[in-house]
């Protein structure tokens, strides 16, 4: 850990109302929200005001709570049914987002999807900054194919291309998956790098964007989101990002699970 993080939400999709910054609407090709340009997120902060690597272990929550700060709950196995897990180690300058939990309203198993969102510090006008989620890691004890769950600009996300790969000596597959070549919505394009596999008795899918960006869960007037968006990691392409992260994955300790 770098530092503390400053407030932000915790999110969980287990019967939740209206609330929230991360809530977007969709729109045929027309995202609403803070974000208008698909490949512009901003400007890096030059001295991030905070970076965390992992997050804190929080206080326990039930199934239905809302907190309004990026803990883990400490009930982490109760709500969703297992422990996590999380990347060990993060490059800079990604950081500790938020998470967000899909009920089961969202998923196709008996138990819900966690999503762990990392993101980076971008400059914003008069002066201040914002949190972009740019990298996810979504896990389940369930199958899921890799566009469950993802939308974009009011295009379906499909798999254009797939290559056999491997995280840790295990079978892994890495995805592209793309917005119709004949979308409405052709300036909007989006170019999505999924890695999957499985370990530790999750399904497990690491996700960064070339291009445009995606939501997270289907949006609608009920229904919280993260929104994920193209981001060109210094250190090398996105899938070499997404092979760093997934040899590095283990189980949550930040509630003392080991």
């Amino acid at each position: 850990m770098d530092g503390e993080h400053p407030p932000r939400r915790w999110q969980t999709l287990v019967q939740v109302g209206l609330l929230g910054t991360l809530l977007v609407t969709l729109s045929s090709c027309v995202v609403h929200g803070a974000h208008s340009t698909p490949n512009a997120i901003g400007t890096l902060v030059p001295r991030p005001p905070q970076r965390l690597v992992t997050p804190a272990c929080g206080n326990a929550l039930g199934a239905t709570a809302l907190s309004l700060d990026p803990t883990i709950p400490r009930d982490i196995r109760t709500i969703v049914g297992f422990v996590p897990v999380l990347p060990a180690n993060i490059p800079t300058p990604l950081t500790w987002n938020v998470a967000v939990i899909a009920g089961n309203s969202w998923t196709s198993g008996p138990t819900p999807m966690f999503h762990a969102a990392y993101g980076i510090w971008v400059e914003k006008a008069k002066s201040t900054y914002a949190l972009h989620t740019t990298v996810a890691l979504d896990e389940a004890t369930f199958e899921f194919d890799p566009v469950t769950n993802l939308t974009t600009d009011g295009s379906p996300l499909h798999v254009t291309e797939q290559a056999a790969a491997s995280v840790n000596d295990l079978p892994a597959t890495l995805y592209t998956l793309q917005t119709p070549a004949n979308s409405a919505c052709a300036a909007h394009k989006t170019r999505v790098d999924a890695l999957m596999w499985h370990s530790q008795g999750l399904t497990l899918r690491l996700t960064a964007v070339e291009m445009g960006r995606y939501l997270l869960f289907p949006s609608g007037a009920n229904a919280y989101s993260d929104q994920v968006e193209a981001w060109a990691w210094p250190g090398g392409s996105n899938v070499e990002l997404l092979r760093q992260l997934a040899q590095d994955v283990s189980r949550y300790s930040g509630c003392g699970v080991v």
